[in-house]
């Protein structure tokens, strides 16, 4: 399940997310108004039913970004930004879970092309926490195994960190 502090994250990056899940922003818009926050923008987010046809919503959100005083990301300022996110919460806590924003990223990023964001490693480790959770073996990444893959995943995400530190 989906914490709304992660939900409140992505929010601004949400044109940068392809498989961005806008029923999300419902419930956020909800939240927004319990906790007073209320505007016209904010009313008609509320009002989409779900699931959301995110090209009906994108909008509204904006407005409602707009209203709030959130800068909308796009780009790839955005992307690198939301990209160090991610691996932060891999360094917190390694996992196919922490891994899978990054996967689909690499994925949605013309991954197997050019892959600019240099996230094919991620990708790899991704699936080789569902090998190592199906068969006890990795055989995508040499050197990695059951005892090393959250090491591994770890220094890695400083690994891109400090290389592109200078980016962000």
């Amino acid at each position: 399940m989906t914490k709304l502090e992660d939900i409140i994250d992505h929010i601004p990056y949400h044109n940068e997310i392809e498989s961005f899940n806008y029923d999300l922003v419902v419930d956020w818009a909800i939240n927004l108004i319990k906790n007073n926050q209320e505007s016209e923008n904010i009313f008609m987010l509320t009002s989409f039913t779900k699931p959301v046809d995110s090209q009906e919503i994108k909008p509204f959100l904006s407005l409602v970004l707009e209203d709030l005083d959130i800068e909308e990301k796009k780009g790839k300022e955005a992307t690198l930004n939301l990209i160090k996110y991610y691996l932060l919460k891999v360094i917190e806590l390694p996992s196919e879970d922490t891994l899978n924003p990054l996967y689909k990223l690499f994925l949605e990023r013309d991954g197997f092309g050019s892959d600019p964001f240099e996230l094919s490693y991620f990708y790899f480790l991704y699936h080789s926490y569902g090998e190592i959770k199906e068969f006890n073996n990795c055989y995508y990444i040499e050197d990695v195994s059951p005892a090393s893959i959250d090491l591994v995943s770890r220094e890695k995400a400083r690994h891109w960190l400090a290389n592109f530190r200078n980016i962000l």
